[in-house]
């Protein structure tokens, strides 16, 4: 239900890096609580397609809307994850039937915005959100994420 987003993020992808970050497993880059819903927008500025893969959750791929990369690449400079919205170049194409439902890995195409929706249900903890490619997981397209419990009732 995205009604009830309690968090928009940016994952931007370029010369593998996630916004424009060496990995160090001891920064924690993203920081959630049990029961947010999270919608998360996968830039993709390289010309390779990176399956993203979300350990702790499940998600579902909402759209995808072509990004003018030069213009983007260009505002980004040395910020971690910038809005893609001023930069996209078509309307938003829904989701293939390929990828209805839950998923735990999302196709992110070369020159697009990858847009999945997810909640933060069950389990604190530390965790990693990866490109499932091994070269790219084992060097500089892995980052650490912590989900932390829910505030006492």
């Amino acid at each position: 239900d995205t009604s009830k987003v309690t968090a928009v993020r940016v994952m931007a992808l370029s010369q593998g890096l996630i916004n424009g970050r060496a990995m160090d497993m001891m920064r924690v880059d993203v920081r959630a609580k049990v029961g947010a819903t999270e919608i998360w927008q996968i830039v993709n500025t390289t010309v390779d397609t990176h399956p993203i893969h979300l350990h702790q959750t499940a998600f579902q791929v909402l759209d995808r809307q072509a990004v003018n990369v030069n213009a983007y690449l260009k505002a980004l400079g040395t910020a971690p994850g910038i809005d893609p919205t001023p930069y996209v170049t078509s309307k938003p194409m829904p989701a293939g039937p390929d990828e209805a439902g839950w998923k735990e890995t999302v196709r992110a195409n070369p020159g697009e915005v990858t847009r999945i929706a997810m909640k933060w249900a069950d389990y604190a903890g530390n965790y990693v959100y990866h490109c499932h490619i091994l070269e790219h997981e084992e060097h500089d397209m892995m980052r650490a994420l912590t989900i932390l419990p829910a505030p006492a009732v």
